[in-house]
């Protein structure tokens, strides 16, 4: 069961979270890692309240995904396609919107870090305000 968690894991942050693969420290084996292992204790009092394994397992999968920070990949690529549409259609048929969306990333960071989450909650407004003109100039074919 844990195998099948690392994996599922595993897809959901290389899904939502392609920076964390690309990622120095921590690597992403042990992001995983550590997120079974706080969950792991879940397995044997869900077994004894007598739920069966299949269950058991999405009831561990919601609980990491549920305790994973906001995707600023995924945020970021909601503002393009809502805001840039153009823009996000041609880079996703040229195949380079994800690239795109990280390079995106490095240049946002600390946008990201003006305008910080609380616990539980989505990015801010006034985040989405701020990385508008960013993304606007990002997307400004170069002289």
């Amino acid at each position: 069961m844990l195998l099948e968690l690392f994996k599922r894991y595993h897809h959901f942050l290389c899904e939502g979270y392609p920076e964390l693969i690309l990622g120095e420290e921590p690597p992403l084996k042990t992001i995983i890692e550590e997120k079974i292992i706080t969950i792991a204790p879940m397995i044997p009092r869900l077994r004894k309240e007598g739920h069966q394994d299949p269950a058991i397992l999405e009831l561990c999968f919601q609980s990491m995904k549920a305790s994973t920070a906001p995707s600023r990949f995924l945020f970021l690529k909601g503002i393009l396609q809502e805001h840039f549409h153009g823009d996000y259609l041609f880079l996703r048929e040229q195949g380079t919107l994800s690239a795109e969306l990280i390079r995106l990333l490095g240049q946002s960071e600390t946008l990201f870090g003006q305008y910080p989450i609380s616990e539980g909650e989505i990015f801010s407004a006034e985040l989405r305000q701020a990385l508008i003109p960013l993304i606007a100039d990002f997307l400004k074919p170069s002289p």
